[in-house]
């Protein structure tokens, strides 16, 4: 989903992010921004800690393989 690719994004710049600074604008609603931090959190990729959200180490193995510029996945070729 392109707001979990943001929340990526954001991680990958940024050694950890607050709530406030990684939700992307205030046009999206509070529930909405949750479930998929959630749905990152779940999946092992961010992790919540005292000094706010960070890119777990899947997250970063996750993250060597997103094109930034564009915010998308780069495929790889099966070996």
């Amino acid at each position: 989903h392109q707001l979990q690719r943001e929340i990526i994004r954001k991680l990958i710049f940024n050694p950890s992010l607050r709530y406030t600074e990684l939700k992307p604008s205030n046009d999206i609603e509070n529930n909405q921004f949750d479930f998929h931090l959630d749905r990152l959190i779940h999946r092992g990729y961010v992790e919540k800690t005292p000094q706010g959200y960070i890119l777990t180490p899947s997250g970063k193995e996750f993250s060597s393989r997103f094109d930034t510029d564009q915010i998308r996945v780069i495929k790889q070729a099966k070996v």
